[in-house]
């Protein structure tokens, strides 16, 4: 991230700052990436327009989800964390009950919608909503639900 870049994140986290014209014609014409400028101006957009700030993980989840246009549950992991002891917990393949119930469910509507590939992603589907878990995950009832899979 670039010096201006972490100037403006930071601008637009002060308490009922909202980013003036200036701010926003400075990141219109800074050489950067297209992407990354959207990126910015759309972080300070959910910024300026939420009162309650404590609320920002959940906008910018939906704002993901929006652009996305993933419904199910979804997961960013910081690959910061291989570079210290103790996050395996953090890199494991578990799920939430929730997710996995969520997981499940589209399979079984997939395979009734006849939404698959081939034979193989049908049998594939199948094993999902009968319970199996694909790719070595398992389920940890004790896990506590996450606002990250919203």
């Amino acid at each position: 991230m670039t010096e201006f870049e972490r100037k403006i994140l930071d601008k637009s986290k002060e308490k009922d700052l909202v980013l003036d014209g200036s701010d926003i014609k400075a990141i219109r014409e800074a050489d950067m990436d297209e992407a990354d400028k959207a990126g910015l101006l759309a972080v300070c957009s959910v910024r300026a327009n939420l009162k309650d700030k404590s609320k920002e993980p959940q906008a910018l989840w939906r704002f993901i989800r929006y652009l996305t246009e993933i419904e199910m549950p979804l997961q960013i992991i910081d690959f910061t964390g291989l570079l210290f002891p103790g996050n395996d917990t953090y890199f494991s393949k578990v799920l939430t009950p929730t997710a996995f119930k969520m997981i499940q469910q589209q399979a079984t509507l997939m395979v009734e919608n006849e939404k698959y590939e081939d034979e193989e992603h049908k049998e594939w589907l199948e094993r999902i909503a009968e319970g199996h878990l694909p790719y070595g995950y398992s389920i940890n009832i004790n896990k506590e639900e996450s606002n990250n899979e919203d």
